[in-house]
């Protein structure tokens, strides 16, 4: 009888956990955490979408909110209010077996059964993987260990009404799933030329795709950065594609379908992994696009890259 063979394939999580602060978490000079206003959160995201091969950097910001809320909790006593922020990068080793394995590509490593998309909301991977049905690798995993683990200290690093605390940097080995992404071959942004005009040309093509309910432009413009989840996620991107498109078909028919109206004037254009992305924000860092349903909230805050001359969004 011949065994079933197996890969083991690593899964990289960042976790921050905190409160009454504002915080930034950049891994690979890319933004993949904000807080903005001191709510607190329990905030995991896989790494894979964002890690190099070789050495990887994790760096964090903080500062107090403004107003004298924080302080003023804080000198309360009270534990339960008093402002916080731990982080950690976790690498877990996940045995796959099954045909994936066999084949040795794109074994599914996702822990959960919902990925982010291109959509900004959530698509399910397909049944099989999100079962366990007959076609879906089986998954052993080992306990996770740290990479690298951080909790703010008040008293050692006090902060200071209007300036930010630096913490990190802090390095881990990994490898890429893709080898390179397109990002890093990605021509470095440059705002004195026709890169910022371009940029919000392409985020108005998005904009006006979701407003006049247009799911094929939606799937097109984000095409890229769904080829790249589903490779550094191990899923089938023929398949995180159209669960993407089945959502947006979803949601664009909805009865209480509405979009926000695109504010340009608004959109911030800030570079990322040194110049090669770029995040496209509003003045408050939320996201440029958003709509919803009255139950479902929907949003795109993009991340571009000039890729063989021309901006797409990559993430």
């Amino acid at each position: 009888m011949t065994s079933t063979p197996s890969v083991t394939r690593p899964l990289y999580i960042l976790e921050v956990r905190t409160r009454g602060l504002v915080v930034e978490a950049r891994l690979n000079d890319i933004p993949v955490f904000t807080e903005r206003v001191g709510r607190g959160r329990l905030f995991q995201v896989k790494c894979e979408p964002y890690l190099i091969t070789g050495e990887n950097e994790l760096r964090l910001w903080l500062r107090l909110p403004g107003g004298s809320l924080v302080d003023d909790e804080a000198r309360d006593g009270d534990a339960t209010k008093v402002p916080y922020c731990r982080v950690r990068v976790v690498r877990l080793d996940t045995e796959v077996t099954g045909e994936e394995a066999v084949a040795a590509t794109a074994s599914t490593v996702a822990a959960a059964a919902i990925l982010p998309v291109a959509n900004g909301a959530a698509a399910s991977i397909s049944a099989a993987a999100a079962t366990g049905g007959p076609d879906a690798p089986r998954r052993d995993s080992v306990l996770p260990h740290d990479l690298a683990a951080w909790a703010w200290d008040p008293q050692h690093d006090p902060l200071l009404p209007g300036r930010s605390f630096e913490a990190g940097p802090w390095f881990f080995s990994a490898e890429s799933r893709a080898g390179r992404w397109s990002w890093e071959q990605a021509s470095p942004y440059r705002p004195s030329s026709e890169d910022p005009a371009e940029i919000r040309v392409l985020v108005e093509k998005l904009w006006r795709a979701v407003s006049f309910l247009d799911v094929d432009v939606v799937v097109h413009l984000t095409r890229e950065k769904t080829r790249e989840l589903a490779v550094a996620l191990g899923v089938n991107a023929g398949e995180l594609e159209s669960d993407q498109a089945g959502y947006l078909s979803s949601l664009f028919t909805s009865p209480g379908w509405m979009v926000a109206p695109l504010e340009q004037e608004a959109i911030v254009l800030e570079p990322a992994a040194a110049g090669r992305l770029v995040d496209v924000r509003t003045v408050d860092g939320e996201a440029p696009i958003r709509g919803g349903d009255g139950k479902r909230f929907f949003i795109i805050r993009p991340m571009v890259a000039k890729v063989e001359g021309r901006w797409r969004v990559v993430r």
